[in-house]
């Protein structure tokens, strides 16, 4: 799964020390299976469905340092189990300000400077779907203004 941002990204953002304690969690020296690095992709497949819901394209080929800042953000959140962050903690803020300003995005009430997706979503089997009929009542069938 790709990501928008790595390992290295997180450490620079984070410094090496949480990055270490955060992807060796249960402190036996093995990475070998870089939670970094799931967690990362996790928040960029997260990005990636609110910015394809406002109809973007995706995944983003030049992401913006706000967008990949989003990917940290969310990472960082996933990295800690329940009930290790209150909700008044940094970490939360911030994960919490970056999903406020992607649903923004995918409700289309904040735009975005980059291309937007070509092609429209799909419909699936299962999505429900509505159809109107014509309407029967309107001003001038029923001889309003």
């Amino acid at each position: 799964m790709p990501s928008y941002c790595t390992r290295v990204d997180f450490e620079k953002a984070f410094g090496q020390e949480e990055a270490t304690r955060l992807a060796d969690r249960d402190s036996v020296g093995d990475e070998t299976i870089d939670a970094i690095e799931v967690q990362l992709a996790r928040a960029s497949s997260d990005v990636d469905l609110h910015l394809r819901a406002a109809g973007y394209a995706v995944p983003v080929a030049m992401p913006t340092e706000q967008l990949r800042g989003w990917v940290l953000d969310i990472g960082r959140f996933y990295l800690f189990d329940n009930g290790e962050l209150d909700d008044s903690s940094a970490k939360v803020r911030r994960y919490k300000a970056a999903m406020g300003t992607l649903q923004m995005i995918a409700s289309k009430k904040l735009p975005l400077d980059i291309p937007l997706s070509e092609t429209p979503l799909p419909v699936d089997a299962d999505m429900a779907t509505f159809t109107t009929s014509p309407r029967a009542f309107s001003r001038e069938t029923m001889g309003g203004n």
